[in-house]
């Protein structure tokens, strides 16, 4: 993430403002549409507020997300957009953070592998994470 100087820089000072954006994504329960809107606002609100001159959009905003949330969000940036979209049935070029929850959350919470029951044993470690390890499969060192 060292392409964008200022997200760095409010991670650096511990910018509360980008942790409160973070806290509305709940840790165990299902996230929602409205935790999702409601990141996403405060998320902007702290690059404006810190007076950035970039302000982070969906490959800043999702790498946030699939940290705290690996089984809910995947990081979508220029190396597996295409692949992801492809797969999702959009166009690459119109992906935006405002679209994120339409055009990746809603299809994929959509697709019976989602859907299956969360398995026993070791492999409900991995399920876990399901979402997220998506950019692995997606992922093109080209794009």
């Amino acid at each position: 993430m060292g392409g964008n100087g200022d997200f760095a820089g409010l991670i650096s000072r511990q910018d509360r403002q980008l942790s409160d954006a973070v806290d509305c994504i709940p840790r165990k329960d299902p996230v929602t549409r409205e935790n999702f809107e409601e990141y996403c606002r405060r998320f902007r609100k702290a690059f404006v507020d810190a007076d950035a001159h970039h302000v982070g959009e969906f490959p800043t905003a999702t790498r946030l997300l699939a940290m705290k949330r690996p089984d809910t969000f995947v990081c979508a940036n220029g190396k597996n957009k295409g692949n992801l979209a492809k797969a999702l049935n959009f166009a690459p070029t119109t992906l935006s953070l405002a679209n994120y929850w339409d055009r990746i959350i809603v299809p994929i919470q959509s697709s019976p592998w989602y859907n299956v029951p969360h398995p026993s044993g070791g492999d409900g470690e991995l399920w876990d994470y399901r979402v997220a390890m998506l950019d692995t499969l997606y992922y093109d060192e080209d794009a």
